[in-house]
């Protein structure tokens, strides 16, 4: 398929995302050479296009929607699924109705069709740029630009506006395949698929991710912290250690009540399997849930699921021939099963232990477990059916872990829950593993395919979901992040994305580790944990 070119040009005749600029957080600089003059296309159906297609279509729908309903109110909340979701209020009407959303369809297909330009705002006064922004009556934005020192405002029809640094694409022409989903009580933008921006991708509803994402909005509620300015409000008038204590406390209590459903099952959980995706904070979740069941004397025993590793000859291979360590079929099913059902019935089981510097097993240590002794099995594949299939379902409990942030940047720029993920990875990785951000970096695409292939199918059949995010983490993570990321050499294509987590990082104020409890998930990345990993 023809690839349609991205033709935002600047004067020199560059394309504008990777034009040279003078700021310090431009996030689609190229340098070539070390001199910055070197000039790129950008293509829609690559990541990087499909980032400006998605900025682009917020702005359309915000520039619809301010023309139908001028004191509408727009956040942009999560992705579900390969949409994004938002809500709107305005005081013409208090809940959003199928026939608002069936307008705004039809007020963004006009201006498509319209082909409006995108303007940027680059030579204007700083003192004009900031007074349009006070017009948007944004005061959020506002202060995020003059902190970012954005030189620069993106514009469509005078009706939405952002920072420059977010570019787009020229015309609202370009945006003819997308679609909104009317989903209570806001509604969801549907995308283009990243590899093919001529046909919509693929939707599948999410209610129990859905679910969990409202239960943790109404927690950003009660800690009155929506956008990064709330937080960063706190943290300069010093109350932060409050914030600090309810959030952490909100999250046990999650935890006890996963317990108690464990519980209350009596018997009937004895196999607890736990898994979500890189970095969402699995192990210390697990470590605290058993923690919570041992307060009702009961003792769950932990088995490492990598000990069941096939020998590197018995590995499966990729596409490429390289052992794959990702597929479930990587582990010995057989072996792992044979063992569950042995202990679950009360025999005694040797357990492996996997050598991972020479691809062997050996023998581990002997277990045996009482009746009511439940087994926690932590991993990647926990939720894969294939993985337990000899174990009956109703013995099974099953837990999705993931960090599913609710504070954005403001009300049209979200702070996704794959860059908090991966700031957590550049320096869990740095502190425990001897890897440089670069490292990390060139790892996650393949870390990301994983996550989708094996990860995120089965997340809707856990019994519950646990959402590991807390809303200061960024604030305690920055000091080990920036530093790393500052390191990523400028040659490298990695530099881009150290570039967008830098910018992101430089809007949050920094909060001293030491007031991060040292049972907090947080810890399993900075370290000084009271678990042991």
């Amino acid at each position: 398929m023809m690839r349609k070119l991205v033709e935002q040009w600047s004067q020199e005749g560059c394309v504008v995302g990777f034009q040279k600029m003078n700021r310090p957080f431009s996030l689609l600089e190229l340098e070539e050479g070390g001199d910055g003059t070197g000039c790129s296309p950008i293509y829609l159906d690559t990541p990087q296009g499909h980032a400006f297609y998605e900025k682009s279509l917020i702005l359309l729908f915000a520039a619809a929607v301010k023309d139908l309903y001028p004191h509408a109110e727009i956040h942009v909340e999560h992705t579900i699924d390969t949409g994004l979701y938002f809500t709107l209020s305005d005081r013409s009407f208090p809940i959003l109705k199928m026939e608002h959303v069936s307008r705004i369809k039809e007020k963004m297909d006009e201006m498509v069709e319209e082909d409006i330009p995108f303007t940027l705002y680059r030579d204007l006064p700083r003192k004009e740029m900031l007074s349009r922004l006070r017009k948007d009556k944004d005061e959020d934005k506002l202060e995020l630009f003059e902190q970012l020192e954005c030189q620069s405002l993106v514009s469509l029809d005078d009706k939405a506006i952002d920072y420059g640094l977010f570019k787009t694409v020229p015309s609202t022409s370009y945006l003819k395949v997308f679609d909104l989903l009317y989903y209570p009580p806001g509604l969801i933008i549907r995308m283009p698929l990243i590899g093919d921006h001529s046909v919509l991708a693929p939707f599948q509803e999410q209610k129990k991710l859905f679910r969990i994402h409202q239960e943790f909005k109404h927690w950003a509620d009660i800690l009155s912290m929506e956008f990064v300015t709330s937080l960063n409000e706190l943290i300069e008038e010093e109350k932060y250690r409050e914030m600090i204590l309810v959030s952490e406390s909100m999250q046990e209590k999650h935890i006890i009540g996963i317990a108690e459903e464990i519980i209350k099952l009596d018997g009937h959980s004895r196999l607890i399997l736990i898994a979500g995706p890189s970095s969402s904070g699995k192990t210390t979740f697990s470590k605290r849930l058993a923690t919570s069941i041992k307060t009702w004397g009961i003792q769950p025993v932990a088995i490492g699921m990598d000990d069941y590793f096939l020998p590197w000859k018995e590995t499966p291979r990729n596409e490429n021939g390289e052992m794959d360590f990702e597929c479930v079929e990587a582990i010995d099913i057989a072996l792992f099963n044979e063992h569950l059902l042995l202990l679950m019935e009360g025999h005694e089981v040797t357990l492996p232990k996997y050598d991972f510097l020479n691809g062997t097993r050996k023998e581990g240590e002997k277990l045996k477990l009482n009746y009511n002794q439940p087994i926690i099995v932590e991993g990647i594949h926990g939720l894969n059916p294939k993985l337990t299939e000899a174990i009956p379902d109703n013995l099974k409990f099953k837990i999705y872990v993931s960090a599913l942030t609710q504070l954005n940047m403001d009300s049209f720029n979200r702070i996704k829950t794959t860059d908090v993920r991966l700031v957590r990875r550049l320096v869990r990785d740095a502190q425990f593993r001897g890897h440089s951000a670069l490292d990390t970096l060139k790892m996650w695409e393949k870390v990301r395919a994983g996550e989708d292939k094996y990860i995120f199918p089965y997340q809707e059949s856990a019994d519950v979901m646990f959402n590991s995010s807390l809303p200061y983490e960024l604030c305690v993570l920055k000091k080990f992040a920036l530093k790393l990321l500052r390191e990523v050499p400028p040659q490298e294509p990695e530099v881009t994305k150290a570039r967008e987590l830098i910018m992101l990082l430089s809007l949050i104020r920094e909060i001293d580790p030491y007031y991060t409890p040292k049972t907090s998930i947080i810890r399993e990345f900075v370290g000084n944990s009271l678990y042991d990993y």
